[in-house]
């Protein structure tokens, strides 16, 4: 695959080598909250500033991805493919595999592409209001309406991204069965485009461990809204 480019999106999303095939024929974005650096090295302080959103110019110097071979533009992939026991992707990687067929062959992130919504690399874990920007809404449109990736399904990790989703989604945009998801699975055509997209808002899976009795209580719920959009 040609490296896709973007005008707004700084990461490039990660693509399972079964994205096309996808999940009960359906391409599914997954869309987390943000990329964190929290090491401890000369270009930190910089690099996650929220102000000068400086992570394009630290792509090829920082010291933790260079001397790995990797820029911080394929975060993304280095994150899904080199973190397997990451405590968020291993938890929704167990929870998407009750979408796939039971004969299915390998992780269930090889069915999906991913990315996070805000570009560049926050300063700590928790995704503030203030670091969502403009430019972070245009990039996901960007990606959304990518060849590359042109997602049929959605889901939105977490609450601060589905705020600021459902803030800034057009006015048209349809709750699907608003009763029993609580407007958590929406339809959505975004601008100037004929095709309808489904998203469905979840908790973000470090939820299961920070407050486990959260997602617990909801599981059933995200289960059958993701069914629902998968339809």
């Amino acid at each position: 695959m040609t490296e896709p480019k973007f005008k707004y999106a700084f990461f490039i999303p990660y693509k399972g080598d079964d994205y096309s095939n996808g999940i009960n024929g359906k391409k599914v974005l997954v869309l987390g909250a943000s990329f964190y650096c929290d090491k401890d090295c000369k270009y930190h302080s910089d690099c996650t500033d929220p102000v000068k959103r400086g992570t394009n110019k630290y792509n090829l110097i920082c010291p933790w991805y260079k001397e790995n071979g990797a820029i911080l533009s394929e975060e993304p992939d280095n994150e899904v493919t080199s973190c397997p026991n990451n405590k968020a992707y291993g938890t929704f990687g167990r929870f998407l595999k009750r979408f796939i067929e039971k004969d299915f062959v390998g992780s269930a992130w090889d069915y999906v592409s991913f990315t996070n919504y805000v570009q560049f690399m926050q300063p700590d874990r928790t995704t503030l209001p203030c670091y969502l920007t403009e430019r972070d809404y245009l990039a996901f449109i960007e990606v959304v309406q990518h060849h590359e990736y042109d997602p049929d399904v959605i889901i939105v990790w977490g609450k601060p991204v589905r705020e600021e989703l459902q803030r800034r989604l057009p006015k048209s945009c349809k709750s699907i069965d608003k009763i029993r998801n609580r407007d958590r699975v929406l339809r959505v055509h975004f601008y100037n485009e004929n095709k309808a997209r489904v998203l469905v808002f979840i908790h973000h899976p470090i939820t299961a461990y920070l407050s486990k009795e959260i997602w617990d209580k909801d599981f059933d719920e995200m289960t059958e809204n993701i069914k629902i959009a998968l339809q």
